[in-house]
């Protein structure tokens, strides 16, 4: 995956989480935290029987799109970015994914947005890539 393509997906997720109206911080006590968000890291399968194998070289993309995403959800105001391991309740949305290399030029990323407190998908998207060789 290319750099490009991993701030197309970062962005696309953090507008998302910046237009869910419903997730707002609760009123009333003395100090408001705005939802904490989890971010999971992200697995990565690659099934496309390239003799060469790139999985480093995957990791690496792999491991800057989630350093990417968690700095782009840390930087939105109106969420608060919290470790996959906080305690339960600490993380209102927890977003889920994972790559998959189809062949040389095709991949694809599926996402999904969960809001926990409801037990509730708010949004699942499939991102494919296509590459040029």
């Amino acid at each position: 995956m290319r750099q490009s393509r991993l701030v197309v997906l970062s962005v696309a997720l953090i507008g998302l989480l910046a237009g869910i109206c419903p997730l707002r911080a609760e009123t009333g006590a003395a100090t408001v935290l705005p939802p904490g968000v989890s971010i999971d890291d992200f697995g990565y399968v690659d099934t496309s029987g390239e003799v060469i194998d790139q999985t480093a070289a995957h990791q690496r993309r792999l491991d800057a799109l989630m350093r990417t995403l968690r700095a782009d959800v840390a930087a939105e105001p109106h969420y608060r970015l919290v470790p996959s391991t906080a305690p339960a309740g600490e993380a209102r949305i927890k977003v889920i994914g994972g790559v998959q290399k189809m062949s040389t030029l095709i991949q694809w990323a599926k996402v999904a947005v969960i809001d926990v407190s409801a037990s509730q998908v708010l949004y699942e998207k499939l991102y494919t890539f296509r590459g040029r060789h």
